[in-house]
């Protein structure tokens, strides 16, 4: 068989057992796709600020009025003035530990809750809990509009709100019922000038009529609840969140579309998901929906311009696996121009980057996973060769990678940083292949007790096949030194298979950019 494509650009599908998956890949994590389906990283996370709280931070927001940041964690609040900054604690009255809060402002107070009374403050002294005997004292989400601030009152279908252009007045009737179906206003948000109300199995819409002054919006009943009261997000002008069944959905006029079912599955077999957390984030030219489950340790998002679903992870190295992302809360301080992200671990605050390919000092591992290929046909074929457009180049900056002459004469490049012992000593270490590359152009001696390092970067290849439930070994194609502009990788007699699944990973802290996989294939004679 001539070359034949490996679908490396397709949509990801996880709505179905893996192995039904031909065209569609099966996951990609940590990265995002272009238009034209070329694979990149996502964003990496550095340190900006430290609230040293040594809990997860709950909340950021950008004060626009006077320009700084507001964070919360453990229930303690405090405003942030710049990087490095030391952050001012402004704790007076504090808010529930461990909980989302909601944010809106005024002209004067910003205003805070997160499941008990509504906080405020005023850029002076210390924020203080709602006085008014009258405000509701379980509240999860607060929103001003014409004047009024308004929220709901936590296990009631009441919509509560403050008198007009008094925020901190509030009076016993002042309120609505969500009516249409009976139900818990479970969350709550303003956009077009309109209220949404999302109770458990419906969700209604209120307006400002000028006289009572909030009215039900004939005609604008939906039978979508909601499942996650923090999933509620608006983006591409309209709301999305996770319905009462489980799916992700988005009003388009005034009717429901699922938007998850690539991912239906996949959302739909987690044992919890009412404690959702999601996140907007635009940055370099995209909006990602950043869908955050705590219990179940997952993160997946979606990419409303290509309408796209990933996960995106923390990779923890201690135990070899991805977990759930380590941002907790987002938020965008538009002054600085900077996309802030609070760790779901600590008080630490990061700043997001596309030119940043770690989080912190942890390594982002970017995984792309194919279905099973076989090439329309599932006569045993012999893999002859692949090759990769990758972007090549963009070597590490720390100078020549670490090159030596093996005792056979060759010249072999270090892969993985370690300092020598005869155990690697290529060739005749019995481990040395997992640490040298038969490679290289200027090798020097080589000396036990010497620390090598790996500065040539590396994408690794690992495939299955015919449905194996473990991977093969890993075969790397180097991604070259800092000017090496040559965009081919290839690996050669790569074995016998039926059907393969193939992955394609990068730890290492530099750019990627995947574009094409080509596979040459022998079909091999019909053992019937």
């Amino acid at each position: 068989m001539p070359k034949i494509k490996i679908p490396i650009k397709t949509p990801i599908y996880q709505n179905v057992d893996e192995i039904v998956l031909t065209e569609f890949n099966a996951a990609l994590i940590d990265g995002y796709m272009d238009e034209s389906g070329n694979t990149y990283r996502r964003p990496g996370l550095t340190l900006w600020n430290n609230l040293w709280t040594g809990a997860k931070v709950d909340g950021l927001y950008w004060w626009k009025k006077y320009g700084y940041l507001i964070a919360v964690s453990n229930g303690r609040i405090w405003k942030v003035t710049a990087a490095g900054a030391v952050p001012v604690e402004i704790t007076g009255d504090t808010l529930i530990a461990g909980t989302r809060p909601i944010f809106c402002e005024d002209q004067t107070h910003l205003f805070m809750a997160n499941g008990g009374r509504i906080t405020h403050y005023n850029n002076a002294g210390a924020t203080t809990a709602m006085a008014d005997a009258n405000a509701p004292t379980a509240v999860t989400h607060i929103a001003f509009h014409d004047q009024y601030l308004i929220c709901n009152n936590v296990g009631t279908g009441q919509m509560h709100h403050s008198n007009l252009a008094t925020p901190l007045v509030w009076a016993a009737l002042n309120y609505v019922v969500s009516e249409s179906n009976p139900d818990n206003i479970e969350a709550m948000n303003i956009a077009w000038r309109e209220i949404l109300l999302l109770g458990r199995d419906s969700a209604e819409i209120y307006y400002d009529d000028g006289v009572y002054p909030f009215s039900r919006l004939e005609g604008a009943f939906c039978e979508r609840g909601c499942s996650a009261p923090y999933s509620l997000a608006f983006f591409d002008n309209t709301w999305h969140w996770l319905d009462h069944t489980r799916r992700v959905i988005r009003i388009e006029g005034r009717s429901p579309t699922v938007i998850s079912t690539p991912f239906d599955k996949t959302i739909q077999g987690y044992t919890t998901i009412s404690d959702v957390m999601s996140d907007l984030v635009e940055i370099g030219g995209r909006t990602f929906w950043v869908l955050s489950f705590p219990t179940e340790e997952k993160t997946l998002v979606y990419d409303y311009m290509p309408k796209l679903w990933y996960e995106w992870t923390w990779w923890n190295s201690k135990i070899a696996a991805h977990q759930r992302w380590l941002g907790n809360c987002v938020c965008y301080a538009k002054e600085w121009n900077k996309w802030l992200v609070g760790s779901r671990f600590d008080g630490k605050i990061y700043e997001m980057s596309q030119t940043v390919y770690t989080d912190e000092d942890d390594a982002i591992r970017t995984v792309r996973r194919t279905g099973h290929v076989y090439h329309e046909t599932l006569t045993r074929k012999r893999s002859n060769s692949v090759e990769l457009k990758v972007r090549r180049g963009v070597g590490f900056p720390a100078g020549a990678p670490d090159e030596v002459t093996g005792t056979d004469g060759e010249i072999y490049t270090c892969i993985i940083d370690h300092t020598s012992t005869t155990l690697d000593k290529p060739i005749t270490g019995q481990d040395w292949v997992l640490y040298w590359k038969h490679m290289g152009i200027t090798g020097g001696v080589w000396f036990e007790g010497v620390s090598y390092s790996a500065h040539i970067p590396y994408l690794i290849v690992r495939w299955r096949d015919d449905g194996k439930s473990t991977w093969g070994n890993e075969h790397y194609i180097d991604l070259g030194k800092v000017g090496d502009t040559e965009f081919i990788g290839k690996l050669k007699r790569l074995g016998i298979y039926s059907a393969r699944q193939w992955e394609f990973i990068l730890s290492d802290a530099v750019p990627l950019v995947l574009c094409e996989a080509e596979e040459s294939v022998e079909v091999l004679e019909d053992e019937s």
